[in-house]
């Protein structure tokens, strides 16, 4: 497999650490030790409200989210590229969110992937969970993947 950047919105990256559909998917994505990853620098703040949520609806033991969080901070700088949600990016994200009516967070999503598109020289690969998100990514000449539906690479 050649060298791929894989752009991870949250609802793939919560699949690196919690198993549930998909999560093989994610896992054979990012055991190639030739891709990148990537973030958007809203993801931790997505991944820890996610986390949080299981725990108040009684689906997660605080202890183990606590552990989750703690493996996600460690692994962060580790081995994620983040980019960074700039002025262009929130530009970006309004556009999107009038051109395909995404909710706020998915339209910052895609613009970061976009923005990330615009500094590296390989596409990123958009991986996520959400249907209508992988169809603007899509309409916006992005490849995808959605890990709940098998080789869905668009």
């Amino acid at each position: 497999m050649t060298l791929a950047i894989l752009y991870l919105d949250t609802s793939a990256l919560l699949k690196l650490f919690i198993r549930e559909p998909g999560t093989q998917i994610i896992v054979g994505l990012v055991s190639d030790l030739e891709n990148r990853l990537a973030i958007s620098s809203l993801a931790p703040v997505e991944f820890r409200s996610a986390i949080r949520r299981r725990v108040h609806s009684g689906d997660l033991a605080n202890y183990i989210a606590q552990g989750l969080l703690d493996h996600f901070d460690l692994k962060l700088a580790e081995i994620f590229l983040q980019q960074p949600v700039t002025d262009a990016v929130i530009n970006q994200a309004i556009a999107l969110v009038d051109q395909y009516n995404l909710r706020t967070l998915d339209s910052l999503q895609l613009a970061s992937c976009k923005a990330l598109q615009a500094s590296v020289s390989s596409a990123p690969i958009f991986v996520c969970s959400d249907h209508n998100l992988i169809e603007a990514a899509a309409a916006e000449k992005l490849s995808c993947v959605n890990p709940l539906v098998p080789k869905s690479e668009i």
